[in-house]
């Protein structure tokens, strides 16, 4: 997943950009893609993309703004769900990625992606490896 991510202080605003996403393992047939993102924090926030076409390379340019609350900046994570929906109109997970809530890796140095939008207000641009 071609992941952008930035975040306004001022605003409180965390914005995440999907680009594309590629590599898929999925079987050839008609189904469409959309993505899912959840914010927990206080309140679990949900929003939705619009559904696109599968193919082998899947562009999706879907830009989501979502206000954090920054008393509680170090509970507050983001998953993203991929999610697919076939001819039957049945939705199944593809795979998910999950962003924060820890701002630095396990060895207590090193920023995390999150760490590094929240802390010190990067632009991160990069592909990040979905799981189930």
């Amino acid at each position: 997943m071609q992941l952008t991510m930035s975040f306004n202080r001022e605003k409180n605003n965390v914005t995440l950009t999907v680009k594309q996403i590629e590599n898929l393992d999925l079987k050839k047939g008609k189904c469409k893609l959309y993505l899912k993102f959840f914010l927990f924090g206080e309140k679990k926030k949900e929003k939705m993309s619009d559904a696109v076409n599968y193919d082998t390379k899947v562009v999706f340019n879907y830009s989501m703004s979502v206000k954090i609350d920054p008393s509680g900046m170090k509970q507050n994570y983001i998953v993203i769900c991929l999610k697919s929906k076939d001819a039957i109109k049945q939705n199944k997970s593809i795979g998910r990625l999950i962003i924060g809530p820890y701002f630095y890796a396990e060895d207590g140095k090193t920023l995390t992606p999150w760490g590094r939008v929240v802390l010190y207000n990067e632009t991160i641009s990069n592909s990040f490896r979905m799981y189930l």
